[in-house]
């Protein structure tokens, strides 16, 4: 029982979940055949204009539609070895909101583990549109 309950704890504590709200229900099945980004970061605004394009999203400025991105780097400063070992801090966070004219629709959150990627972003991405339904032709 002992080593069951270790099991469950390493594999189901440790996955990276995403955290998200919907804050307007009436834009659930909606269409978005544009976003415009706001983020001042430029890395980060480079990886996630790619992750959207990929998705099949057009960006472009002064839509109905922006996506603001948030994020940020956790800085290193525990030197114990008990709790850098076992990956349980994470390296940063990704946040991404959509606005429909300057209100909030919807809001998805992530923490990682390394360096932010276009495959951290994509999948926040990808769990916008699953919970939103969205129909972004």
């Amino acid at each position: 029982m002992k080593y069951l309950l270790l099991f469950i704890l390493i594999f189901t504590a440790c996955e990276d979940k995403i955290y998200s709200r919907i804050y307007k229900k009436d834009e659930i099945g909606s269409s978005i055949p544009i976003l415009s980004i706001s983020e001042i970061n430029q890395t980060i605004k480079s990886i996630a204009i790619s992750a959207i394009k990929s998705a099949n999203f057009k960006v472009a400025t002064g839509t109905p539609y922006v996506l603001e991105i948030e994020g940020a780097t956790y800085p290193k400063k525990c030197n114990n070895p008990n709790t850098s070992s076992y990956e349980a801090t994470y390296d940063g966070y990704i946040k991404l909101t959509l606005l429909k004219n300057m209100k909030r629709v919807y809001t998805c959150q992530q923490d990682y583990h390394g360096s932010l990627t276009q495959k951290i972003v994509t999948n926040l991405i990808e769990k916008m549109k699953e919970d939103l339904k969205l129909d972004e032709k």
